[in-house]
């Protein structure tokens, strides 16, 4: 992100905490913007920065866990600038509410952390008619960007997308992009894994788009095993973890969320943004992603049919409103 200001990046690793990653820079004053940040990781996001004076914006689907958590925080730092805007991302109208809002409020972006996620639930639709996965840890975030592109070009914006390992297990290809889920052959995993590939894919490809622009795009995992509220399926999570721990470059290892975040706020701050764009990061470090996560005419598939999607969704919402 070019208008942060030149410091030296330490050697940050697996046991590096948010707190470790941010401790010598100044970034008082710049806007982030992080989903998913009343828990967990996004909680640890939201603290380490709003502790260093960013004004942290809060898309929380809870009002009440918001508050809390902002409470939290505000305990520790009283003068700690938390602003809570409701944002569910299994209702793509108030994804756009909140963005609205956003803007409304005139002030940059210089961060946008999409933290924000599902693992695996049993098979739902979501008020739009998509499979709640899909919707929650893709399609809304996609949506998110489209919504606030323009303020991302005129911020000079970093966009971090939280990914994780488990994509090297999505199937998701060309072939079978256009694929609907049989209810009835619905492996709940398997759809987290496709939607962590499609984050991947949508962050290379945005990239791509913003080439011209001052904007970088990261994604990232946070680590493996980490200690928050996203718990269900646990023993398939460690399954994976030895799976994948080979096609790593860094090691992999048990984390607390505060570790889990320093990735993610790596990702955020990190200098050479023209050098880390599209990339994807692990422990602090780039690592290589799937073969299938860089290709970019899958990821051109991937960005056309999700327009059509928002774009069908947003034809029906202005008929209905027009009756």
């Amino acid at each position: 992100m070019n208008n942060f200001p030149v410091s030296k990046m330490s050697d940050f690793g697996p046991k590096s905490t948010a707190d470790d990653v941010l401790e010598h820079f100044d970034i008082e004053s710049k806007v982030a913007i992080v989903t998913g940040s009343n828990c967990g990781i996004g909680f640890e996001i939201a603290r380490a920065l709003a502790l260093k004076k960013v004004h942290v914006i809060m898309g929380c689907r809870n009002h009440f866990k918001a508050m809390e958590a902002i409470k939290k925080i505000q305990a520790i730092e009283p003068n700690a600038r938390l602003t809570f805007i409701e944002c569910d991302l299994a209702d793509l109208n108030n994804v756009k509410v909140f963005c609205s809002k956003f803007i409304s409020m005139n002030i940059p972006l210089d961060i946008l952390i999409m933290n924000a996620g599902l693992t695996s639930i049993p098979y739902s639709l979501t008020v739009d008619g998509y499979e709640t996965v899909f919707q929650v840890n893709y399609l809304s975030q996609f949506y998110m960007v489209r919504m606030l592109e323009k303020k991302l070009i005129q911020s000079h914006s970093r966009v971090v997308i939280v990914a994780s390992e488990s994509h090297r297990f999505s199937t998701l290809r060309r072939s079978n992009i256009h694929r609907d889920w049989n209810p009835r052959r619905y492996i709940s995993f398997m759809a987290y894994n496709d939607s962590k590939l499609c984050n991947i894919l949508f962050a290379k490809y945005l990239q791509k788009r913003l080439i011209d622009s001052h904007v970088s795009v990261v994604s990232c995992h946070p680590g493996n095993f980490v200690q928050t509220e996203i718990k269900r399926y646990w023993w398939l999570l460690r399954i994976l973890y030895f799976l994948v721990k080979p096609f790593t470059k860094t090691a992999v290892s048990k984390i607390n969320a505060n570790q889990g975040a320093a990735t993610v706020v790596y990702c955020a701050i990190a200098e050479n943004s023209k050098e880390i764009g599209g990339k994807y990061f692990i422990n602090c470090k780039e690592c290589e992603p799937s073969n299938a996560s860089k290709d970019m005419e899958l990821a051109e598939i991937l960005w056309e049919l999700s327009s059509d999607m928002i774009e069908t969704l947003d034809r029906s919402q202005s008929i209905d409103s027009s009756h």
